[in-house]
């Protein structure tokens, strides 16, 4: 199977998509891998897909701003979680590990959250009592006249790679000392740390996830035993706060990266200091490694 991190660094927002629409084995696949995602809570999820083909435009007519209505896939798949403690940060975790497995597959896919129209979506796709919309992706192939450059081409040639080097660093991303400290916010971490074999990818991988407009809200306090996950920015749509979306997304990065080189460790979301943390700042989670860092 190809390796996470390739995954993570073949991982584009796709705009343009061939109209043709994907067989329903792959979309079968992709579909499980978001009902079988990781999950941070109990709570209940789920995930709708259209695979009307080229009847989707017309379908999503109301039910997207501008910002979605100018990106047409051949098929949606729509997210819903029962609203709940931590069910944003859930939600964010749970699709981009669905998002990663689409981009495995060698497809286009495109995070869609704050401009859903949740009152017209909800009823049209049979969305349970107590849950909300979070996000759509579109799903599809790239255009035809653009696949020899695609998406799974780069991903191939990425194989020739080794996976434990810290890959160039992605466009418009915050520094690696802008977003991790060492045992307290404002203190760098240690070079020999930030510069492992194992550490630096997986920094990386980190650093590559996608946000609201790029805006990276997510802060980590890195020590041997875990790492605390905070924000310090708030971006509400409908009463939901898409930056906790964001992080949940940056936490799948952090497991299924860490898994893969080595680095294991568990979620925590129980409330836990923030060592040397701003006033603003809010806490989100601990990931608690299986061994201590310095023995990695």
């Amino acid at each position: 199977m190809t390796s996470i991190l390739n995954v993570i660094q073949q991982r584009r927002s796709i705009r343009s998509y061939d109209k043709t629409p994907l067989e329903d084995e792959i979309l079968d696949t992709v579909q499980r891998a978001a009902e079988g995602a990781h999950a941070l809570t109990g709570a209940r999820a789920q995930f709708f897909r259209d695979v009307g083909g080229g009847g989707v435009e017309d379908k999503m007519t109301g039910i997207v701003g501008d910002y979605g209505k100018s990106i047409h896939g051949p098929h949606y798949l729509v997210m819903a979680m029962e609203e709940g403690p931590h069910y944003l940060v859930d939600g964010g975790y749970r699709f981009e590990q669905m998002v990663l497995e689409a981009t495995r597959l060698g497809l286009g896919t495109c995070w869609i959250g704050g401009y859903l129209r949740e009152e017209t979506m909800g009823p049209q796709v049979g969305m349970d009592e107590g849950m909300r919309i979070l996000a759509l992706t579109p799903l599809g192939n790239l255009p035809q006249g653009k696949a020899n450059h695609g998406l799974m081409k780069r991903m191939q040639r990425s194989m020739l790679k080794s996976v434990t080097k810290a890959v160039v660093k992605p466009h418009k991303r915050k520094d690696v000392d802008v977003l991790f400290a060492w045992e307290s916010v404002g203190t760098a971490l240690p070079d020999d740390l930030k510069n492992g074999e194992r550490v630096a990818p997986w920094l990386e991988a980190i650093r590559r996830a996608p946000s609201w407009a790029n805006k990276q809200p997510w802060r980590f306090v890195v020590s041997p035993g875990r790492v605390v996950i905070y924000k310090t920015q708030t971006q509400l749509k409908d009463g939901k706060d898409y930056h906790l979306v964001d992080c949940g997304i940056a936490m799948a990065h952090m497991k299924l990266a860490g898994d893969e080189l080595g680095i294991s460790g568990e979620f925590d979301l129980t409330e836990a200091p923030i060592p040397g943390a701003p006033a603003d700042a809010e806490f989100v989670a601990s990931y608690r490694f299986s061994a201590p860092l310095g023995s990695i």
